[in-house]
């Protein structure tokens, strides 16, 4: 473009060729300001590689060394341009990152909607990101007294390995673990493949069975002498009251014959009593370490025993670190292609902040949740895997409760599997927390206890695929939401479960709205080869709709425990199911226009399981639709429900007993 128009043309312009001139001038204007800021605007790129050196420039060519190093330059680069940065995209080369502390985000670090900051992998391989101490292989001379406590047989076939870690007896602590606890740091865990390796112990696989001794409430006589040497690290792991609690507990042993051992165990609370018939299993015991993949360390010095899996060399990764990443505030901020492992208690903390996203990862090797998500808005978990962790693999939490203001997070098109080795009950693969939050589209499988468990308002739980979940501990369901009748506007929708439970032959559940869930829309679910399809525990105002369930025992049940056993929760001076509905305003004018049948529900009988829907379903099992309680179709909805009683079972001991329990009133 000239830089002038000559005084004559100018003169002897017609409109059209103004309106031209204009327009150019317009343009050059536009491309001119464009080109003035574009060195602030300008992507920028910094490179880690495990040859790199942290006084290198950060190029392709001198790449640093350290993810904190790259986190450094981009602050350091930040304070040092007054103008906005452009987007910035941290490269990681392929190779293992050993991190001494954990790796920090803050508001600090944040990118903005237009110029995110990204850490990527490059170069086709993904980077590892590691909590976990080195193991270093040492000399059988050094470790003659460990070795001696072994079986003859098994000696030769052992490794030795000393932990480079400073703090080994802190972190290798065993700690007692119980239902309802805090997510605590889990001791150091070993891993190889997809989960941690088992301690030694007894029995090496499967569970024992309890015999209590009825003078010693806390004692249980098992047919193993057991080597004293052992008893100061001996500990438990067992279903001791129920089969949808397990714990992890301190014990004693001593022998009492030839081929017997008495083992008192320190559970949480004295006012419990061990079962009759209880599954346990005792852990940490070297003189047991006589099966492949099973491991023992040495607390105090800080040497670990394997028996490896197989004879070719494997990775074995040990944990130390409490959590890899961590992001506080933090906003726009992605992590893309990588692998976070190795810690003891999470593998990545999302807290507060805005649009922080996991996409393509691979996080393992948790001794409790894998990825924690913990308020702030639209975090996501995109196409990633986590397994091998101790507690639940994913857990979400965010939203407001009073206000029904919605999280925005998500997790979909991921695969979450073999989680919850250490906690088998209670923790499910995806736990959700609050308001608005999204698990779609993922792989969920081999699980022991729940695939997803909902907790709150207004989740999208669809087109999900889930099975071989439930296979340690009963009476719970593969997606499940319990005990408060305000979790509503929940969305249950497409998903494929079947070939679900395990030990459980009973209490096994596909969809279970649990202990007074209500007001969950269930509708086109495909459920396949589960003990119960869908069952609705008490709860009022669910839609269970153009679902189809085959090869169960039972297809939808539905049960008004609030005038049987749970009728407990409506009486008293503060009733249990009243604190409930106050404690988020039940009848308050979010709540009630929300929810209208939520807002007089303390005045309507809240004990009696109305406003169910079952319409349009599909359903072929012996027991068809199975009404509880006293119910009847003048309480519950029933409509242009597909009924085929099958004979065809799957995965179910004995109907005559689940018969015989439920007593039930039947409307097919």
């Amino acid at each position: 473009m000239p830089r002038h128009v000559p005084t004559r043309l100018a003169f002897s312009m017609t409109k059209a060729e103004k309106k031209m001139r204009n327009l150019f001038q317009t343009s050059y204007t536009i491309l001119l300001f464009v080109n003035l800021i574009a060195p602030s605007l300008a992507s920028i790129d910094f490179h880690v590689a495990t040859n790199g050196d942290n006084a290198h420039d950060g190029s392709e060519n001198a790449p640093f060394a350290t993810l904190d190093r790259a986190r450094d330059a981009i602050r350091d680069l930040r304070s040092a341009q007054s103008e906005p940065l452009g987007p910035v995209t941290v490269w990681i080369h392929p190779g293992v990152y050993v991190l001494n502390e954990t790796l920090k985000f803050t508001e600090q670090d944040s990118g903005t909607e237009d110029a995110p900051v990204s850490y990527r992998s490059i170069g086709g391989e993904s980077p590892i990101i590691t909590g976990g101490a080195v193991l270093a292989p040492i000399e059988r001379g050094s470790c003659r007294d460990l070795l001696e406590r072994l079986p003859k047989s098994i000696r030769s076939r052992v490794n030795l390995y000393q932990i480079e870690s400073a703090d080994v007896s802190t972190a290798a602590q065993l700690h007692q673990r119980v239902l309802g606890q805090a997510m605590l740091p889990a001791p150091m865990e070993l891993f190889s493949g997809a989960s941690a390796l088992p301690r030694a112990g007894w029995p090496n696989s499967e569970w024992a069975h309890a015999k209590p001794i009825g003078s010693k409430p806390h004692t249980i006589e098992v047919d193993r002498k057991l080597d004293p040497r052992d008893v100061a690290d001996c500990w438990t792991h067992g279903f001791w009251n129920q089969d949808w609690a397990d714990s992890f507990d301190k014990a004693n042993y001593d022998s009492i014959g030839s081929n017997k051992s008495e083992i008192t165990i320190h559970l949480e609370s004295s006012e419990k009593s061990i079962r009759d018939d209880a599954r346990f299993r005792i852990e940490n015991l070297l003189s047991e370490l006589d099966a492949p993949g099973e491991w023992y360390i040495d607390r105090a010095t800080g040497r670990v025993v394997v028996w490896p899996v197989s004879s070719e060399a494997s990775r074995l990764v040990i944990s130390s670190l409490e959590t890899s990443i961590s992001a506080y505030e933090a906003e726009y901020l992605t992590f893309d292609g990588l692998t976070i492992e190795g810690t003891t208690a999470m593998g990545i903390e999302i807290v507060g902040g805005r649009n922080v996203k996991l996409a393509n990862c691979t996080i393992r090797y948790s001794g409790n949740v894998g990825v924690n998500i913990y308020h702030g808005h639209e975090h996501s978990i995109a196409r990633c895997e986590v397994h091998g962790t101790g507690s639940s693999g994913i857990r979400i939490e965010g939203g407001d409760r009073v206000t029904l203001e919605p999280a925005g997070h998500s997790c979909v098109e991921s695969n979450i599997h073999d989680c919850c080795y250490s906690y088998c009950s209670q923790r499910p693969a995806v736990a959700v927390y609050g308001v608005g939050v999204q698990v779609k589209s993922n792989d969920i499988y081999n699980q022991p206890d729940a695939a997803i468990h909902l907790h709150g308002n207004e989740h999208l739980v669809e087109s999900n695929r889930i099975h071989h979940v439930c296979q340690v501990a009963d009476d719970v369901g593969a997606i499940s939401i319990a005990h408060d009748p305000t979790f509503r506007g929940n969305q249950i929708l497409r998903n494929h479960i079947h070939d679900i439970g395990g030990f459980g032959q009973r209490d096994i559940v596909g969809i279970y709205l649990d202990n007074f869930a209500s007001g969950t829309s269930v509708q086109e679910n495909l459920l396949e080869r589960t003990i119960r399809g869908i069952v609705i525990g008490g709860g009022r105002d669910n839609v269970l709709e153009n679902n189809v369930i085959t090869d169960c025992l039972a297809g939808i049940q539905v049960d008004c425990r609030g005038l049987s056993w749970a009728k407990h929760l409506f009486h008293g001076e503060t009733p249990a199911y009243h604190q409930y509905c106050s404690a988020v305003s039940h009848n308050h004018e979010t709540y009630a226009q929300r929810y209208p049948t939520l807002a007089n529900v303390l005045e309507d009988e809240p004990q009696l399981a109305k406003g169910n829907v079952i319409r349009s379903n599909t359903i072929s099992c012996p027991i068809t639709i199975d009404l509880q309680d006293g119910l009847t179709n003048q309480v519950v909805l029933l409509e242009m429900n597909r009924i085929e009683r099958s004979s065809k079972l799957a995965k179910v001991n004995s109907s005559q007993t689940f018969a015989a329990d439920t007593q039930s009133q039947r409307n097919d």
